[in-house]
């Protein structure tokens, strides 16, 4: 008796990326040093550790760590300090960490070479393998291992130019594609590579090469609202916008989530300029809305003038482009009843026949 051949269908299963989130709970049986979705760390794992490191568009910072270490409990606390420092940078480098004494994440910590613990990689935005990371040095410091950050980021721009990361030259710097600042140079090249949907540009003034990079990558969160560029105080940028750094424009404090009028504002006169200072411009408004010396208020008074600004915006439209009011009564025609003497019995029968101007689709008896 003959052997029947059976067919058995081959399934072909797809396999899916897994991008992590800051939402994102790692697989595994071993505990985190960070809370997911609590803080600005995101979770990665053998399953996500591919798809969101090398498949993204932006830089990565990974920790990796093991749980059990004394050492990583104790560096724990300045990198969370250094994940918030650094949280409004997410859309161009992402602050990750992975728990290599978890035996689900075996396979990733060994690709990328894990040593010891604590170990941080820095994952260029055009990285594609393991072969791509620059080591980063454990400093128990949140804001050295920001500048450590900035270093990196700064570098890897200098090299590649991306045109949808903040443009960390200077206004005035000769370097191709991007050109001086001259004669020739109109209001409107200020606003090139600003995103469309911002209405507002803040220039970061300083006297050297000092915290402006830092300062566009605070702004980068804002991008959609309020663009950032940098430039130096002697840049001929300063005469063309009528700039006078030795008298500044503040705040009153009680105006600051009122529409900055003329008597909101407070001119305070020096005899020596203020750097590093921040100018702020409105698309379709040549003149500073107002300058400031930076400080660590810069960021909120920004938000607070531009959104004031915004609100004052829009109520003026609404005030130019108000509807007239229309008439809602309608005089009753006259009569003549020597001409018209049905109209008259009409009338005189009390049967309106008129449709009300609130309702042209009633329809009335004769």
């Amino acid at each position: 008796m003959g052997r029947s051949l059976i067919l058995v269908p081959l399934l072909t299963v797809a396999a899916h990326a897994i991008i992590s989130t800051f939402n994102y709970v790692p697989q595994g049986a071993n505990p985190t040093l960070f809370v997911p979705g609590f803080e600005p760390v995101m979770h990665l794992d053998q399953a996500t550790f591919d798809d969101t490191v090398f498949g993204q568009d932006h830089a990565f910072v990974v920790l990796f760590y093991a749980d059990w270490c004394g050492h990583c409990r104790a560096f724990a606390p300045y990198y969370r300090s250094f994940a918030n420092l650094v949280q409004n940078w997410n859309s161009i480098v992402t602050v990750s960490a992975i728990n290599c004494a978890d035996n689900f994440n075996q396979g990733a910590c060994r690709d990328n070479g894990i040593t010891h613990f604590p170990m941080i990689k820095y994952f260029p935005r055009t990285g594609r393998s393991t072969q791509n990371a620059i080591d980063m040095e454990a400093q128990h410091s949140g804001e050295l291992l920001r500048e450590s950050l900035l270093r990196r980021v700064t570098n890897e721009y200098a090299y590649n130019r991306y045109p949808d990361w903040p443009a960390f030259h200077h206004i005035a710097e000769v370097i191709p594609p991007f050109s001086s600042v001259d004669a020739t140079t109109t209001y409107g090249d200020l606003w090139n590579g600003i995103s469309s949907m911002a209405n507002h540009m803040v220039i970061y003034f300083e006297m050297a090469d000092g915290m402006g990079a830092q300062f566009l990558l605070d702004m980068a969160s804002r991008a959609n609202m309020v663009g950032a560029k940098r430039a130096l105080a002697n840049s001929p940028l300063t005469s063309m916008l009528k700039l006078n750094f030795n008298m500044l424009i503040l705040f009153y404090p009680s105006y600051m989530h009122a529409y900055p009028s003329s008597s909101s504002l407070h001119p305070i006169p020096s005899r020596v300029p203020y750097f590093p200072s921040v100018a702020l411009f409105r698309r379709d408004h040549q003149q500073a809305l107002y300058m400031q010396p930076f400080s660590n208020r810069t960021y909120a008074d920004i938000d607070a003038f531009v959104t004031a600004d915004r609100i004052a915006l829009h109520q003026q439209i609404l005030t130019t482009t108000a509807r007239p009011l229309l008439s809602t009564t309608t005089a009753k025609p006259v009569i003549d009843c020597n001409t018209n003497p049905e109209s008259s019995d009409r009338v005189s029968s009390g049967v309106e026949w008129e449709t009300s101007p609130m309702d042209t689709d009633s329809v009335y008896p004769l």
